[in-house]
């Protein structure tokens, strides 16, 4: 036995070696080479003075007549015209930047009482520069509330406009470079890369890349009108030959929503006859939406993009900006006739910016004039010859509309929805933060937004689990959690004492079951103490032979009554909480009320508790290179995670019964190993969770200081009650419990068969029969 535990330890310590050393060691001996970085397919082509720029040269046709910019006020970023007037840090963008002619930043969901959403439009490409959130606090990339220089709250800014700090030191915090504000845009920032929601069309409808004239014009303003119910604005264009259209882009936006109407119109003008060609366009989406907490966050920006089938049933399929990246852009997404693409866009951990089709058609058109959706990778690339960090790069969504015939006027109307991704939550602000209830029920149910969180994951594993039905029960629990949370929240202004609350719900709700199920533990280990030295005995006997062993053990415990089908209750608990700690566990990643709410020392419920920093020079566990490594800990000391930790090894070891059965001593010191190391996994965990986990132990410990201190191996008689079991479902259980302990009776009873006649012996009595017959 002694042998076979220094087996065991040493197959421990060559696996935690391979798997914490195996990477590193192999890039040192063969290092990989640089991944080159192709263009993406779907990016705009750029026309300057009658060519195409493109990162391959020029290519010449004669475009429709455009301001041509000066050689100072172009910035070809990455090729060979530059620019003083454009910043460094803009240059790695790729694209060429008309800034002659300035873009004028016009203001909606401003004043004194402003709406829910700001927005500030730009007239180049008649895009959107920038939308903050009234009511929502922005978060550092430590995952703390941020403030500005005159420290108050500084508002979160889900499109900022400019690309967001990240990569390198997360202690190193440094101001927005710019602030926007309503007028002209400043120079270096009125640049077609930076800019949400543009549009860009086809030369030709069966061109692979657009043409970014429409982005990079200056829009004329058609209207800018504020009325009681909200603002409108529009922007128009014409493209001459060989379309002749005039393109209106309108905005409209309301007091108390989180989404921009965005209605694009196509009106054709006077053109000679047969010289009209088919128009198609591109509308771009999102760009530089934060990500919070990048240190710990497990969800960065992931594309999305949603179908509705002919039976009103959503689906939809993520794109991670790492993938998206390493490929240099995605497949096609395509719209098929019976299930056609209704929204697309990007979201981050508690907030997303959809582009969705409109649920309210003009007369007679159906939501399907989108073809397909790509993502592609945009601005900065996270990745060196020592590091990979590109799950922070960018990326956004294109959406490509259907050939269209421009010769009769164009109607196609969207929502720009921009607020959390869980979309139920809004019905849970109230006073001034307040949303119309029908305004949620149609994000949800018309929308179908309410597949950003509400849908099963898209592969192999989501569609076992959307069979079982186990998808549908953690949605349930996941939408309970938040009820409740808002419940409770009306009447505790405080977030970390409701979660304690819940936690005393779920756990006092699985009371009956927790405790039966420890009795039985307890009769058991009463039972195997009796045992103990007969068991001494088999051990000496048959301590090199683990299959005899196992097998004598077994016939002991049927002699002496010891069912081990009675485990199968602490299986059965473990389970019975497993949807509702899933369903926590979402619930923390999808609340924006748990983001930024303080509790004791903790700033953020939604992030991990960071008592104190200890920096960021600690060799793999915080230095920035160390990154998204496995023992990358983080710039920060996490007491919570700790003390979740520790009270799990003392639960653990009070549940454990004492043995001197070397087998079961060697076991439960490597649970005790495998608790440690799961401290790695379980460090950057959010507080919320962790504060879970520490409340369930405590309430274990104290229920089970409450059981009867006389628990012996008799006890259990005591607990049977003479009473049948009622009804028909009550009949069912206690026939399907004595079937199992009857199969469970019978695989010991073969086990043990097989384990004195041998191995082999059933196939020699099988060849012997042949023989004879």
């Amino acid at each position: 036995m002694q042998q076979r535990s220094l087996t065991a330890y040493l197959y421990l310590a060559i696996g935690i070696i391979v798997l914490f050393a195996w990477g590193p060691v192999v890039n040192m001996i063969w290092p990989p080479p640089p991944k080159p970085e192709a263009p993406a397919p779907e990016l705009p082509l750029t026309e300057l003075d009658g060519r195409i720029l493109v990162a391959g040269g020029l290519g010449s046709f004669e475009p429709e007549p455009i301001i041509p910019p000066t050689q100072e006020g172009v910035a070809w970023l990455g090729g060979g015209i530059s620019s003083a007037t454009v910043g460094k840090d803009l240059a790695r963008e790729g694209f060429i930047v008309g800034v002659r002619q300035p873009g004028q930043l016009l203001p909606m969901g401003y004043g004194e009482q402003p709406a829910h959403l700001q927005v500030l439009l730009n007239t180049r490409g008649g895009s959107i520069q920038q939308i903050k959130f009234t009511h929502f606090q922005q978060a550092t990339r430590e995952g703390l509330p941020d403030k500005d220089a005159n420290g108050q709250p500084r508002q979160l800014m889900i499109i900022p406009g400019y690309p967001a700090q990240q990569g390198g030191p997360i202690l190193d915090k440094k101001e927005p470079p710019v602030v926007f504000e309503p007028g002209e845009c400043p120079a270096e920032f009125d640049v077609v890369s930076n800019l949400s929601y543009l549009m860009t069309h086809y030369r030709d409808p069966r061109d692979d890349r657009p043409v970014d004239t429409l982005s990079r014009r200056i829009w004329t303003v058609e209207k800018n009108e504020t009325t009681s119910e909200g603002q409108t604005i529009s922007f128009a264009t014409e493209l001459q030959q060989p379309y002749y259209i005039k393109i209106v882009k309108e905005y409209s936006l309301k007091k108390n929503e989180y989404h921009v109407g965005f209605r694009l119109k196509i009106e054709p003008l006077a053109a000679p006859e047969g010289k009209r060609k088919p128009f198609r366009y591109q509308i771009s989406g999102p760009r530089n939406m934060p990500i919070e907490g990048e240190w710990y966050s497990a969800t960065y920006r992931q594309g999305i993009v949603g179908w509705v089938d002919d039976d009103e049933s959503a689906r939809r399929l993520l794109e991670d900006a790492r993938q998206v990246r390493r490929l240099a852009g995605s497949d096609r997404h395509t719209s098929k006739a019976d299930e056609p693409i209704r929204y697309m866009g990007v979201m981050v951990q508690y907030f997303a910016s959809i582009l969705a089709l409109d649920d309210i058609q003009p007369e007679g058109q159906k939501a399907n004039y989108i073809e397909h959706v790509r993502f592609t990778p945009e601005g900065k690339i996270h990745r060196d010859k020592t590091t990979d960090h590109t799950m922070l790069d960018d990326l956004t969504s294109r959406a490509i509309s259907r050939e269209l015939d421009v010769s009769k006027p164009i109607d196609h109307p969207y929502l720009i929805y921009t607020g959390p991704t869980k979309v139920r939550l809004l019905k849970q602000l109230e006073g001034e933060k307040a949303v119309p209830e029908d305004t949620v029920h149609r994000y949800r149910d018309h929308l179908y937004l309410n597949t950003l969180t509400d849908a099963p994951m898209d592969n192999w594993i989501g569609r076992f689990a959307s069979f079982i039905y186990w998808s549908d029960l953690v949605i349930v629990f996941t939408n309970v959690i938040h009820s409740l949370l808002g419940l409770f929240s009306h009447a505790i202004p405080n977030l970390g004492i409701c979660i304690m609350l819940i936690t005393l719900l779920v756990r006092g709700s699985l009371f009956p079951f927790s405790r039966k199920q420890q009795i039985k533990a307890k009769i058991m280990q009463a039972k195997q103490a009796k045992l103990a030295p007969q068991m001494k005995v088999l051990t000496e006997k048959y301590g090199n032979d683990f299959q005899k062993l196992n097998a004598e053990k077994m016939k002991l415990f049927r002699e002496h009554g010891i069912n081990p089908a009675a485990a199968m209750g602490g299986c059965f608990l473990l389970l019975a909480q497993m949807p509702v700690f899933m369903g926590l566990y979402y619930a923390l990643q999808e609340s924006v009320f748990l983001r930024l709410e303080n509790f004791v020392w903790v700033k953020n419920l939604a992030a991990p508790d960071m008592l104190f920093s200890w920096g960021e020079k600690i060799p793999f566990l915080s230095t920035p290179a160390d990154f998204g490594g496995m023992l990358y800990l983080g710039p920060f000391f996490n007491l919570l995670p700790l003390i979740a930790v520790g009270l799990m090894l003392y639960t653990q070891s009070k549940m454990m019964p004492k043995s001197e059965d070397p087998q079961v001593q060697m076991q439960q010191k490597m649970m005790k190993i495998m608790m440690i190391f799961f401290l790695f996994f379980f460090y950057k965990v959010a507080a919320g969770l962790c504060i879970y986990f520490i409340f369930s132990s405590v309430w274990g410990i104290i229920e089970r200081q409450l059981l009867p201190k006389n628990i012996t191996e008799d006890y259990e008689q005591k607990m049977k009650k003479p009473n049948k079991p009622r009804g028909w479902l009550g009949r069912k259980l206690d026939a399907w419990k004595k079937r199992m302990e009857e199969i469970m009776e019978e695989a010991q009873k073969q086990q043990q068969l097989r384990s004195q006649n041998g191995p082999n012996k059933s196939t020699t009595d099988k060849n012997q029969k042949r023989k004879k017959r």
